[in-house]
């Protein structure tokens, strides 16, 4: 279109047959998006023809039919030569994509992105060495002397235990300094403000200590792993306040057909829309975001489009 004068910003496909293929164009992004505001606010319900510009070119595309039955489809394909294959077209498509630009946002705002770089903790998890069950934080070996002091997870204050000291601790709360261990409820007596280790109890540690998941420098996601919600709560997990991404993809659905009827009985020449209700959960499916759907009229066939976001000026 750059060799065409202006005002001619779209181009429309003619096929074998020599059939101008309205759905098959290529449009300046300021094009488009004039059109559109000229149809009103709400164009549902308008014609595609309604969409044509005054002044437009064509190009013939060598070895494109129009397949508007499963009959035409086959014998699109038997004259191809070849069977249709489903993972070479989808690799074509994934080829001919560009990659979307790379964002820096916030961990909690990158939801139905794509990681651009790898996800690295920041921080160590657990932070401090923490308590993994209720009981209490010992220092040496039993018997200890229970402190009056209980520390609770999320409590600020401070104190530490010498060698034969025991204190309550709850799970989650990070160890007094000079805690050695953690013994829980069940395996201690408490008589007198003395913990005794019940005699055969096993003797282990419970409590997680600094870095026990992972260490700073640790990659928690790949890059291109999608951002879902259990990605971001890693993140915050690692201490990990800013997410390189790309995207979301945003799609709008543009359902075209006037014989296609959504709900309510159905008149002669009609059909039902079977496609419209399931392709929002289809898009998401997908890992992309539905911008905006509609339902507009018809040439004679109907068709479904998507745009890769919504259809706004761009630079042309």
């Amino acid at each position: 279109m750059r060799s065409t004068p202006h005002p001619t910003r779209t181009r429309f496909a003619v096929d074998n047959g020599g059939n101008l293929q309205f759905l098959l164009a290529a449009w300046r992004g300021r094009a488009l998006a004039a059109r559109l505001s000229a149809l009103g606010p709400d164009p549902s319900g308008q014609p595609m023809k309604a969409l044509l510009p005054e002044h437009y070119v064509t190009a013939s595309v060598p070895g494109t039919e129009d397949c508007d039955t499963p009959h035409d489809l086959h014998r699109a394909r038997v004259a191809t030569g070849t069977p249709a294959d489903p993972n070479e077209a989808r690799k074509l498509l994934r080829d001919a994509q560009r990659p979307l630009p790379i964002r820096t946002v916030a961990y909690d705002e990158s939801f139905g992105s794509t990681l651009a770089s790898p996800l690295v903790a920041a921080a160590p998890l657990p932070p401090a060495a923490t308590s993994a069950m209720d009981g209490y934080a010992v220092s040496g070996d039993s018997p200890w002397t229970l402190r009056t002091e209980v520390r609770y997870a999320g409590a600020a204050s401070e104190f530490g235990l010498d060698p034969g000291e025991a204190a309550r601790i709850a799970t989650g709360a990070h160890l007094p300094s000079g805690a050695m261990s953690v013994v829980r409820d069940e395996y201690v007596v408490v008589e007198d403000g003395i913990v005794t280790r019940i005699p055969d109890a096993p003797v282990r540690d419970d409590f997680r200590g600094i870095g026990e998941e992972w260490e700073p420098g640790y990659v928690l996601a790949d890059a291109g792993s999608a951002v879902t919600p259990a990605v971001v709560s890693t993140a915050a997990s690692g201490e990990v306040s800013r997410v390189d991404v790309r995207g979301p993809v945003r799609v709008h659905l543009a359902l075209t057909g006037d014989e296609i009827r959504r709900s309510g009985p159905l008149s002669k020449g009609q059909t039902r829309d079977s496609l419209g209700p399931v392709l929002p959960q289809f898009v998401s499916w997908c890992g992309a975001e539905l911008s905006a759907t509609g339902i507009s009229e018809t040439l004679p066939t109907h068709s479904t489009s998507c745009s890769a976001g919504p259809l706004t000026p761009t630079r042309s």
